[in-house]
């Protein structure tokens, strides 16, 4: 598949352009998939441009890129933009592939794509924010997910693991890191890098990609993998969410002589419900012919019975207080105010603060109360024109090593 990375200059401006055999992406926000009519009414919907996005803090960075969480004003949302370089061959195939995945299975229990530009030299993919972060920081905040709500993380996991097998793509890097939760009870498979798609005749891979301690017995072993290999592994991230523990050493030769010596992980029975322990032995049965299916695990009485979305909903907030999520609103906000400011020559986002509708809309999703922000928004504004012209207000670069809570240490 040739890559291509260009510059298409024309009469009135000068594009930056990247292009393969499945997509076209420019500076504008023109992002076209082959899988997609390239008609405007089709791709409308796909435009996004740095000058309409007003950036507010870094969440976190891998080998690929970085991503920051940004407000999308046309929309009225919250997104997380993840900025991954195209410098050279191997990262531009990386992309490719990942932009070709993220297209193809597009579903209600995945982070959804909302569209991709050029700028600088990397190329920026939207995508849904979800705003708990991974499934991995979930449980580092609670140490241990409650039977009654893994089985509605579960239900979410499996259909978007479901999706991802019957459009014949094997995700081959599952684990809490890349299932992504938000406070409405969501929970979406993320993170496409890995995926690989099999061909009609193909059976399945030999690949090692992935993380070690949740790869299948069948990958330790370097015989061909399949779907199965992903089954095994959400069965690891649930009995981690369940117990707080991995069930299996990260060091490889102790996971080796694990997999290979060693009985497959089990619930305690004393803590867990039949139905629980069940469920996880059908993901870790060794034989991956024996395994169960995403399709069969989703029949699974854990699953028919899970607790609904709104009973996780609840689980997850209760965490969080009042004063901590005004807090966070209020830190926002500051950002947001001081990023609009320092490119207010080339932002679309000059009068956000000013418009009680759009201040609203951001309250809502930060879960605080309208008339609590729209007065502190607007007081932001004006604070953000009386810094001095020369401080940096770009906070969300990854050069940024903290994310400070004290708004005093950010002027």
């Amino acid at each position: 598949n040739l890559i291509l990375y260009s510059f298409r200059i024309t009469t009135d401006e000068a594009k930056r352009v990247f292009k393969t055999k499945s997509h076209f992406i420019d500076s504008t926000g023109n992002f076209v998939s082959r899988n997609q009519s390239r008609s405007t009414a089709d791709t409308k919907h796909l435009l996004y441009r740095r000058e309409e996005l007003v950036h507010i803090r870094h969440l976190g960075r891998g080998a690929a890129g970085f991503v920051v969480k940004s407000f999308h004003i046309p929309t009225r949302r919250f997104v997380a933009l993840k900025h991954m370089s195209v410098d050279n061959a191997k990262q531009r195939h990386q992309l490719d592939k990942e932009l070709t995945a993220f297209v193809q299975v597009q579903h209600p229990e995945i982070v959804k794509l909302h569209g991709a530009y050029f700028e600088g030299e990397r190329i920026v993919i939207c995508l849904e924010y979800m705003d708990l972060g991974s499934l991995e920081n979930v449980i580092r905040t609670r140490k241990r997910i409650p039977e009654k709500q893994l089985s509605q993380m579960a239900k979410q996991a499996l259909l978007g693991v479901c999706h991802i097998h019957k459009k014949r793509f094997i995700h081959r890097d599952i684990k809490p890191d890349n299932f992504l939760v938000s406070t409405e009870g969501k929970v979406k498979v993320a993170d496409f890098g890995l995926m690989r798609q099999l061909r009609s005749d193909e059976t399945g891979s030999f690949t090692k990609t992935g993380t070690m301690c949740y790869l299948s017995p069948e990958r330790i072993a370097g015989a061909k993998f399949s779907y199965p290999a992903d089954i095994w592994a959400l069965g690891i991230s649930l009995y981690f969410c369940a117990t707080g523990k991995l069930p299996i050493p990260k060091d490889f030769w102790s996971l080796v002589d694990a997999i290979s010596k060693k009985p497959s992980p089990k619930l305690d029975s004393k803590e867990f419900s039949s139905q629980c322990c069940n469920f996880i032995d059908l993901c870790l049965t060794k034989d991956p012919k024996k395994r169960g299916t995403a399709e069969q695990l989703l029949r699974h009485p854990f699953i028919t019975n899970a607790n609904s979305k709104k009973d996780l909903s609840k689980y997850l907030t209760s965490v969080d207080e009042r004063k901590a999520l005004r807090k966070r609103a209020e830190h926002e906000i500051t950002l947001m105010a001081r990023e609009i400011w320092h490119n207010r020559e080339r932002s679309a986002g000059n009068d956000v603060f000013l418009n009680t509708q759009i201040v609203t809309s951001i309250a809502q999703q930060l879960r605080v109360k309208p008339s609590y922000l729209i007065p502190i928004a607007r007081n932001a504004w004006l604070e953000a024109g009386k810094i001095p012209g020369g401080k940096s207000f770009e906070f969300w670069k990854p050069s940024t090593r903290r994310y400070s809570s004290d708004l005093a240490d950010l002027q």
